[in-house]
């Protein structure tokens, strides 16, 4: 399949594009980043987040966390204000799981557009993992195997390759996991397990990462990552392509997993409120593997965001990652 545009301006007014903004209204975060053009490769000029948790108690009450929404509206309308003032030539604003959830999504987006004067776009899951996959292709060219991205409230998988020429992008799911999601079964860990079997079962694109490379997007994979360096004491801290054999990566889930917040506090400087979903992250992502059996998982900085941006920039199918193939006959 080919992916589809989202806002894809005229390919002749490319060369005008010097700086992208693109702000990803996530279930747990809000981030702003704004990227530098430089040729065919984007440089990131500002990067700021604000956790708003948007999706907190989504599960229990199908609508959005309303301290989280306050919190939303004033800092979209502060990152709006950055971009202008750095004089960005495209700004999009990109709303996923829990905006697109919610039975109040339609009119939290419709509020925001109001205040910001900027289009929301709440969009799907399965195009949601199709911008994921597309930002790891841009950024691991080789990538081979299954994108995992885990927000707040979902987990969305897809299959990527990078052999022929051209990346290809193949069947995409999305799957109603994630930290704030899963937080209504509080310390219920067969509960929580249970959910996650019953999710990851609707999943059979899993198994095409047999073997191949499992790419981890998201910010507490990331920080699982981080802890992983410094009890291995990894020289760099470097998260990009950090890569994680898959034996070993189970035997630290399981540790990881296990842990209380307190505990994890006392062996790493990560901030307390992405630690607090660190367990459940690693406990996702050791079923994950478990249903997969990828030979390593590989962390990847490149998500959503770079995928949507770098989308606006080549006008060569060949090298535009929001592009991508899709033919069944791309993977074997």
């Amino acid at each position: 399949m080919s992916l589809p545009a989202l806002h894809m301006p005229d390919r002749n007014t490319l060369g005008s594009l010097g700086r992208i903004a693109v702000v990803d209204v996530g279930s747990n975060s809000l981030r702003l980043v704004v990227f530098e053009r430089l040729g065919a490769t984007l440089v990131p000029l500002l990067n700021e987040k604000v956790m708003c948790a948007l999706g907190r108690g989504i599960a229990a009450t199908g609508r959005l966390n309303r301290e989280g929404v306050e919190l939303a509206y004033a800092n979209l309308q502060r990152f709006v204000a950055l971009a202008r003032a750095l004089g960005v030539d495209h700004l999009a604003i990109i709303a996923t799981a829990a905006v697109r959830d919610a039975s109040d999504g339609q009119a939290f987006a419709a509020e925001a557009e109001r205040q910001c004067g900027v289009p929301i776009r709440v969009i799907e899951g399965g195009e949601e993992a199709r911008l994921s996959a597309a930002g790891v292709l841009a950024g691991i060219r080789g990538a081979d195997g299954v994108v995992g991205d885990l927000g707040g409230g979902s987990v969305e998988v897809v299959r990527v390759a990078a052999g022929g020429g051209a990346p290809h992008i193949g069947a995409a799911i999305s799957l109603p996991l994630g930290p704030l999601r899963l937080a209504e079964f509080g310390d219920n860990r067969k509960a929580m397990l249970d959910a996650i079997e019953h999710a990851i079962a609707g999943a059979p694109v899993l198994g095409e990462g047999r073997g191949r490379s499992l790419y981890l997007v998201g910010g507490a994979w990331r920080a699982i990552a981080r802890l992983h360096m410094e009890q291995t004491h990894y020289p760099l801290h470097i998260i990009h392509e950090y890569r994680i054999a898959r034996r070993p990566a189970e035997s630290f889930l399981d540790i990881i997993a296990g842990q209380s917040r307190r505990s994890l506090e006392r062996v790493t400087a990560i901030s307390r409120r992405r630690l607090e979903s660190v367990p459940v992250a690693a406990l996702i992502l050791r079923r994950l593997i478990a249903a997969g059996r990828p030979d390593n998982i590989v962390f990847s900085a490149f998500g959503l965001r770079e995928g949507y941006a770098y989308g606006l920039l080549s006008a060569e199918t060949a090298d535009d990652p929001m592009q991508c193939r899709g033919d069944e006959d791309a993977f074997d």
